[in-house]
């Protein structure tokens, strides 16, 4: 899709007593990008996160029981002391057997954090599963569980993050032998799309990748048993949270409406100015060219960041309809201090020289931002 901005800028220039009609400001953008929102400047989106779940350390149920680690402990270690269970005193013998229950949940504190870009949501839940793990000897329970955990996850815009246009994830749990679940075992996983705040503009690149975690509890009750342990919410030092984190190839896209260019560097969309010169001029100093981005600079903060890219890649070209005034265009993009001032956000200069001749013309200036 090509979009292309015209405005129409009037800059007078006199010399010696003849007044030169200037500029024609063009804005050509050139892009696939199909925009949304005129009133949503940045949109990311994060295809296929998966996010890893995070090692836990074993951790005691009770006085008689021990978990391997694992979120759905496949296997329970049997606390026993002269051949009895250390709490209950019943006999440590294969075929004894125990109920648990393992429940995952969120509430109003839960979010999911993506670093530098903003936080996320989470709606409320709370899911339950129940395993029954019986004695293969006197030391271990091999534990079945009824099901998987795959949750549904829903989350709400929150901190810099303005609103999501589509989500699409599930939290997937399974048994495991140990306490370093892989990928498959413990995961997050599906699509986002979201809009977060301006900072990426400045900040970061067209992909970067995002560092996401999220944190939801894990609570755990012994149902019943064989053997009368004690039952209830599980006692012993427990892991009480699920981890999940890492990093989220993300793309981060603009708004070519939100794009512009302004002959003031305080003010936006500035397309008229006026100067008067008397005489000839050798590299007179005609305008200088800023970009803005919405309401904002679209001041980089990073070389690699998007508005650091479209000011590199930035390109000016101009054209007079009088041959007797040369127009020279420095560019800013390239470094070596060859702009006046710091303003990072400042596209070019346009100079002029001309000698003692009347001069009446009108210059076209086209600016190209090829920005994605």
């Amino acid at each position: 899709m090509e979009i292309k901005k015209s405005i129409l800028v009037r800059k007078n220039i006199r010399l010696s007593g003849i007044i030169i009609d200037m500029l024609i400001l063009t804005i050509l953008l050139i892009s696939t990008f199909d925009a949304v929102s005129d009133s949503s400047p940045v949109k990311a989106s994060a295809i296929n996160i998966a996010l890893q779940g995070t090692p836990n350390t074993d951790y005691e149920l009770n006085g008689d029981l021990r978990s391997n680690g694992g979120i759905m402990p496949k296997t329970l270690y049997m606390v026993c002391s002269g051949g009895k269970f250390s709490a209950s005193q019943a006999d440590c013998v294969a075929g004894q057997w125990v109920d648990i229950e393992v429940v995952i949940s969120a509430d109003s504190h839960t979010f999911m954090n993506l670093t530098n870009m903003g936080n996320l949501s989470s709606s409320a839940f709370q899911e339950k599963r129940r395993a029954r793990c019986t004695a293969k000897n006197s030391n271990t329970m091999d534990c079945i569980w009824e099901s998987n955990f795959d949750i549904n996850l829903f989350f709400s815009p929150s901190t810099n993050i303005s609103s999501i246009e589509r989500q699409s994830l599930t939290l997937h749990i399974e048994p495991t032998n140990n306490a370093s679940p892989s990928l498959q075992q413990i995961n997050i996983s599906g699509d986002l799309i979201y809009q977060p705040s301006d900072y990426a503009v400045y900040n970061q690149g067209y992909t970067p990748d995002v560092l996401a975690y999220v944190n939801f509890y894990a609570k755990y009750n012994i149902v019943q048993s064989s053997f009368g342990t004690q039952t209830g919410p599980a006692t012993g030092a427990l892991p009480g949270r699920l981890n999940l984190n890492g990093n989220v190839a993300t793309t981060v896209s603009l708004y070519p409406e939100q794009l512009d260019a302004s002959f003031s560097k305080t003010e936006f969309s500035i397309t008229s100015a006026s100067k008067e010169f008397t005489g000839s001029g050798n590299n007179e100093l005609l305008a200088e060219i800023y970009l803005n981005y919405g309401l904002q600079h679209c001041q980089p903060q990073t070389a690699d960041s998007i508005c650091g890219q479209i000011l590199a890649n930035a390109n000016v070209s101009t054209s007079c309809g009088d041959h007797n005034i040369t127009i020279t265009t420095n560019m800013c993009n390239t470094g070596n201090d060859q702009c006046d001032s710091d303003e990072t956000w400042k596209i070019a200069e346009i100079f002029g020289t001309w000698g003692r001749v009347n001069v009446d013309t009108i210059c076209a200036i086209t600016v190209l931002l090829p920005y994605e």
